[in-house]
């Protein structure tokens, strides 16, 4: 499930990348989805500016490496079920 702590999680670590996401607050305005197309496309990715469960992912796996490993199948399904919540394709 893809919570407004996860967005805020992302802020932080693309803040931290240089990205202006306009401030730290764990919604997912325009500047957090420019900076994430930003980073999605300079890791290879479709720039889709939409964050996806390997995007949380891969964040939750560079703070613990545990972690991956603990992101179950049904965790990322959910994710991917709240990116489309929070998320909607125009």
């Amino acid at each position: 499930m893809m919570l407004r702590s996860d967005v805020t999680g992302m802020q932080v670590t693309l803040e931290r990348k240089g990205c202006d996401v306009g401030g730290i607050d764990g919604l997912p305005g325009y500047k957090t989805r420019r900076s994430i197309g930003q980073w999605q496309e300079k890791s290879g990715r479709k720039p889709t500016s939409y964050p996806d469960s390997s995007m949380l992912a891969d964040r939750t796996e560079r703070t613990d490496p545990n972690a991956r490993s603990a992101l179950s199948t049904s965790r990322k399904r959910m994710a991917e079920a709240q990116t489309a919540r929070y998320f909607p394709k125009l």
